[in-house]
């Protein structure tokens, strides 16, 4: 039995990382527009035209500055967001981040998909250990 984790040894996941261009900082425009098509099917006319108002004010006064601000990080790093993803999606946090944050993850975690129910533990940590299998095999194949 081999020792490897997929046929190819060479292929890993995060090979080509390195030869991945920067991640660019999104312009301050396009965010403020996709901040505003988020919000149109919530609100209605006249709570649009508020929050349209105070977008606008945000993108002209502070918001010019925090995206400069932004700009000058991209340049010193590689990745801008990365350091401030990692410490905020998973390491402030002190709940269990494979149930609350790892949204694209491999089985039904979520308690309205899945109730928890007694003496069934066995059942869902097989299930869950399936699941985290198959997709630990699609990662590296």
């Amino acid at each position: 039995m081999t020792n490897q984790v997929s046929e190819f040894p060479t292929e890993r996941t995060f090979r080509y990382q390195h030869s991945l261009p920067p991640l660019p900082v999104p312009s301050l425009e396009g965010s403020l527009a996709n901040y505003l098509d988020a919000v149109r099917p919530f609100a209605t006319e006249e709570e649009y035209q508020v929050t349209a108002a105070i977008v606008k004010r945000f993108g002209e006064g502070i918001g010019k500055d925090l995206h400069q601000k932004l700009l000058q990080r991209a340049r010193t790093r590689r990745n801008w967001l990365e350091e401030w993803w990692l410490n905020a999606a998973y390491l402030e946090m002190r709940y269990p981040s494979q149930l609350n944050v790892n949204f694209g993850g491999p089985a039904p975690y979520l308690e309205h998909c899945w109730p928890p129910t007694e003496g069934v533990q066995l059942q869902r940590t097989s299930i869950s250990m399936w699941h985290t299998l198959q997709y630990w095999d699609l990662l590296r194949t």
